[in-house]
């Protein structure tokens, strides 16, 4: 069987996207800077996808305000999740961190702003759900 690059990066995505719902499954307290960084990552690497699909190397970078930036050519509705990419940006990096806690709170966002990202990026990728 032949996977498409785009494929692994889908693949990538949806293994954040699955330990961040189990770990919902249980209490956030405790898990907020994972579930924060989770979130994030499923929706770089969506974007990612969606680059490499285009014949785009993506940089390796976690901004997804410069990710988005490569994809609204082609795709502006990509414009419509700006503020929830540009959200979920600084918890790539600096949560990960002593110094710096994401709430409860900022967790359910970054889930919320995480899940408008992947609906539509798969949406635009054609895939299911």
């Amino acid at each position: 069987m032949n996977v498409e690059p785009w494929d692994e990066w889908v693949a990538k995505a949806e293994e954040d996207w699955t330990a961040l719902n189990r770990l919902l499954a249980g209490e956030l307290i405790g898990v907020a800077n994972v579930l924060v960084f989770l979130a994030q990552q499923s929706a770089e690497k969506y974007l990612k996808a969606l680059l490499v699909r285009e014949g785009i190397e993506p940089p390796r970078i976690h901004n997804l305000g410069v990710l988005l930036d490569l994809a609204t050519e082609k795709y502006p509705e990509l414009e419509s999740v700006r503020r929830e990419a540009e959200t979920l940006t600084p918890y790539a990096v600096a949560y990960r961190y002593p110094g710096v806690w994401a709430t409860i709170e900022e967790a359910e966002e970054a889930i919320e702003y995480a899940t408008k990202i992947r609906r539509l990026l798969r949406k635009i990728l054609d895939l299911p759900g």
